[in-house]
């Protein structure tokens, strides 16, 4: 079963941003911003044993310890970074830019560990603890880098032309 793995950095002054809102005349950096994904595909070999713990044996029925090696197959890996970029607010303006860097690969090769605990403490409650991708390592080929640069302008003059608009003209907009 193919793994999906994804992560978003937001800027801190875009987190903060709806708290603290935007003056007209400063600048919402957006310098650090990061996309990530990636598709990989494990084949995994496992085993568990049980294992005898007297100390526990009051309360605790059955322990397995469980160990798996997985061979990761990356499908597809796409990364987006703003390197330097922000958002400028004026009285009737309302501007964009940024510095992106982009990458993205279609094939990797990698392994990694999993490691796990299972217990049974009576017939109705089980616990365990599992953790997976341990010293994982992904190698991506063919990977294709670029830099690009986003700009835009809203006009306040358009947000007003469009408020303006019958129930019929908003609904042309989607």
């Amino acid at each position: 079963k193919p793994e999906i793995i994804s992560s978003v950095d937001l800027p801190t002054q875009l987190i903060t941003f709806p708290f603290n809102g935007l003056t007209f005349g400063d600048e919402l950096e957006l310098d650090g911003g990061k996309v990530a994904s990636q598709i990989v595909i494990p084949l995994s070999l496992a085993t568990a044993f049980e294992l005898d713990i007297p100390l526990l044996s009051p309360w605790v029925q059955e322990t397995y310890v469980g160990v798996g090696a997985k061979v990761l197959l990356g499908a597809a890996y796409g990364e987006l970074n703003i390197v330097d970029g922000g958002i400028l607010s004026n009285p009737t303006t309302l501007n964009i830019a940024a510095e992106v860097e982009g990458k993205i690969a279609g094939s990797g090769l990698g392994f990694a560990l999993d490691a796990g605990i299972a217990t049974t403490i009576d017939k109705n409650m089980k616990a365990n603890i599992s953790i997976n991708n341990l010293f994982s390592s992904l190698k991506w080929n063919n990977v294709t880098d670029g830099s690009y640069i986003v700009e835009g302008a809203f006009n306040r003059s358009d947000f007003e032309e469009i408020a303006a608009y019958s129930e019929e003209q908003t609904d042309s907009l989607t």
